[in-house]
């Protein structure tokens, strides 16, 4: 999204849509991660006194995510704000690194469906979220069996 220094100057405030597709602002995103709707950011412009220009905006999309736990595929909305002030160096200024910066910062390391996730069965691979299985729990890592030996209150 780009502004015109002299345009802003003119009007003190400006403000502006843009619908953008994810895929061309981003990049290739991480594999747990899609999107399949675009990315909206509405963004106002305000000069000051000082000839800095302060931008407001506003990044809201859909964005699809796998779970890190039962590896089915979950949507969440993303509304997000974000603010930057920058001194103006040439005739035009893009503020397109910020959107996909306020978008990026956001993403999770790893993506949680819901916080009760129950993930999935390491033994059969069966969705605990969906089914119980009838698998043996692991057995317990022996290293830890000095620990039971200790009078704990």
């Amino acid at each position: 999204m780009r502004f015109l220094v002299a345009e802003i100057r003119d009007a003190q405030v400006m403000e502006r849509e843009e619908t953008v597709n994810a895929q061309d602002l981003i990049g290739t995103p991480p594999a747990f991660v899609s999107f399949h709707q675009p990315v909206k950011s509405k963004v106002q412009a305000r000069m000051t006194h000082d000839g800095e220009i302060v931008f407001t905006g506003r990044v809201a999309t859909v964005i699809t995510y796998q779970c890190g736990r039962c590896l089915e595929f979950f949507d969440k909305p993303v509304d997000l704000d974000f603010q930057q002030v920058i001194t103006p160096e040439q005739l035009d200024v893009d503020i397109t690194p910020e959107i996909r910066e306020t978008l990026l910062v956001d993403l999770p390391v790893r993506a949680i469906c819901r916080e009760n996730c129950k993930g999935i069965c390491p033994r059969c691979g069966k969705n605990l979220n969906n089914v119980t299985c009838g698998c043996e729990p692991a057995p317990a890592d022996p290293r830890w069996n000095a620990l039971k030996s200790f009078p704990f209150k």
